[in-house]
């Protein structure tokens, strides 16, 4: 797919925001969600061809912020944004979920990034009517 570079990713988000490795890891599944979002319109239409600048340039910083949102939180399946530890050890201090009194939570992270959303919004990527 290659719809955007790590150069334009640190160009969007920061120079500091996201390591190259980061990117690399998480670039090829950022690409499917932000794909999966617009209903793969850069799949049928050539993004280089788009004379709509603003919807190119709103569309890589979508799979930016995506990347980063995957960096940010080390996974990038709904299984691994949502997986708790079963035992969390900082110092000599140690927390175990696996006893028989566990809190289920409720809280649920999402696989697409608030951000990634809001770069879409207003270009018309989003739409779903006919």
């Amino acid at each position: 797919m290659d719809y955007v570079t790590f150069d334009e990713c640190r160009k969007f988000l920061g120079e500091d925001r996201i390591s190259e490795e980061q990117f690399d890891k998480y670039i090829l599944k950022a690409e499917e969600v932000v794909d999966q979002l617009t209903m793969r319109y850069y799949q049928f239409n050539d993004i280089n061809e788009d004379s709509v600048q603003f919807r190119v340039k709103q569309f890589k910083k979508a799979v930016c912020a995506q990347v980063l949102y995957f960096s940010d939180m080390d996974s990038d399946t709904a299984e691994g944004l949502n997986s708790t530890p079963d035992t969390v050890t900082v110092g000599r201090t140690t927390v175990s979920m696996n006893g028989k009194r566990q809190v289920a939570s409720n809280r649920n992270r999402a696989l697409v990034a608030t951000d990634t959303l809001v770069c879409l919004s207003c270009t018309g990527l989003l739409y779903r009517g006919i």
